[in-house]
């Protein structure tokens, strides 16, 4: 700790005895801290609410409220201060008793200087680690923001409140492009397991014979080409949350062993003999219905049950069309943000043809239709017509409107925007089933589903 971070930290002292807050202030302010003194337990919340603290030194033997009633209140704070007991009286019960309360740790009294030095050191540091875990959540939880205000959309968010506090499995479901994966995060960093890894594994982009390998891991040697020991995500994501995207594109197989770690929270590598103890909440993600697909066979029921603990349904855009002004205002303002274009608007009309549309592929497709307008028009203002030229859907066109003349990218462009329109209209007749999309056209899944994010279909 530098000593500039010292200045910065703030020690309050609770204790009644009046010389021996002065000789720990003293000794306090000769190693770089701030130390403030007070002899009344029934101030130290005021305290707190006037000036930030890093550590409290707090007397067990204080008069109304006790140490250790004023222990329990403090710690039920937002970002409390660590608090460091002490006594010169108490017994090894006692201290064992405010570790558990929730005390970063307790002092004897009369103190080792060193020992008291160290304790506020690491106690000073376990609190800007605290605050800088707070900050880092605060972004996260930011970043992946649910755009709306609409009541369905208040209800999801009490829904996720309310699953972020429990450590259940959870079941996300809902339209393809309706922000899925937006709720799983939501659930990660307002959790207790928000200084946990995040990790995401989406199943329908793993080809069936690396599926395992990838969740679970594997040894050297384990198959051909595993030239080296690999962590599976399972591992990676321990305390803290798996996501597993489009769990329905699991094969049957991983299936059962998925389950089998679920109910023993234990592991094997693949190639491996020793078992692996993991603490890792699992989210799961599907745009199919499973029980459809536990009745067809194409999903076990035991997992279904499973990993259903807590269903969570994101509603469709369409059935919240109050939310797209202010989704189409988030998307437009982060462009104009990024690309450094504070002067592009939009004609107030366009919010009508907006409202008028039912948003087959949801919010992904409101935000590719942003981005088009925002790209594509060479204005700053953008007008009616031309957002309802922008509007016009190439794979709903009987006869889509490719580039036409002669140029180093005029083949290669076309030629995408062929094969976008053609992969978004069968997309549409398998009602965005990946797997069976790869079995139609006789393609790689992992190779189809690449193809698909490349033209932002998924």
């Amino acid at each position: 700790m530098s000593l500039a971070d010292k200045v910065n930290d703030r020690i309050l002292i609770v204790d009644d005895d009046k010389l021996f807050t002065e000789q720990i202030a003293s000794l306090l302010k000769s190693a770089g801290y701030t130390a403030i003194r007070e002899h009344d337990s029934s101030r130290v919340e005021r305290d707190l609410e006037e000036a930030e603290y890093q550590a409290v030194l707090l007397d067990i033997q204080m008069p109304d409220p006790d140490g250790i009633t004023l222990l329990k209140r403090l710690v039920k704070r937002d970002t409390h201060p660590e608090i460091i007991m002490v006594s010169g009286a108490a017994s090894l019960q006692e201290a064992a008793d405010s570790i558990k309360l929730g005390a970063s740790d307790f002092l004897e009294k009369p103190p080792d200087v060193n020992r008291l030095l160290t304790m506020v050191k690491s106690a000073c540091d376990k609190y800007r680690l605290k605050i800088e875990n707070r900050n880092l959540r605060r972004e996260h939880i930011k970043r992946y923001e649910i755009i709306g205000e609409s009541p369905v959309i208040r209800e999801l968010m009490q829904v996720i409140e309310t699953v972020a506090r429990t450590d259940s499995s959870v079941l996300i479901w809902g339209e393809t492009g309706s922000g899925k994966e937006l709720v799983a995060s939501q659930i990660h960093y307002r959790s207790r397991r928000s200084a946990g890894p995040l990790v995401k594994l989406n199943c329908a982009a793993i080809p069936p014979e690396l599926a395992e390998s990838e969740l679970f891991g594997h040894t050297k040697g384990a198959f051909t080409g595993a030239g080296a020991e690999k962590e599976g995500k399972f591992m990676l994501a321990d305390k803290g949350t798996l996501v597993l995207d489009e769990i329905a594109e699991m094969p049957l197989n991983l299936q059962s062993k998925l389950l089998r770690v679920l109910e023993s929270s234990e592991l094997e590598k693949v190639g491996g003999s020793k078992t692996e103890k993991i603490d890792v909440r699992l989210i799961s993600i599907s745009a199919r219905d499973l029980q459809e697909e536990t009745g067809a066979d194409r999903f076990r029921e035991d997992l279904f049950y499973r990993i259903n603990t807590i269903p969570v349904h994101v509603p469709p855009l369409r059935e919240r069309k109050e939310d797209i002004p202010l989704i189409f205002d988030h998307f437009f303002s982060n462009l104009k943000s990024k690309n450094l274009q504070p002067r592009k608007a939009c004609d107030p009309g366009i919010i009508n043809i907006l409202m008028a549309y039912d948003w087959p592929g949801n919010v992904r497709e409101l935000r590719n239709y942003t981005e088009r307008l925002f790209f594509l028009c060479r204005d700053d203002y953008i007008d009616v017509d031309f957002a309802s030229r922008m509007f016009s859907d190439p794979a709903l066109s009987a006869e889509p409107k490719f580039e036409v003349g002669f140029g180093k990218n005029v083949l290669s462009s076309s030629v995408e925007q062929f094969e976008r329109s053609f992969l978004q209209i069968n997309l549409k007749q398998v009602e965005g089933n990946v797997s069976e999309l790869a079995r139609r056209f006789n393609m790689d899944r992992g190779n189809l589903y690449k193809k698909l994010k490349k033209y932002n279909l998924l």
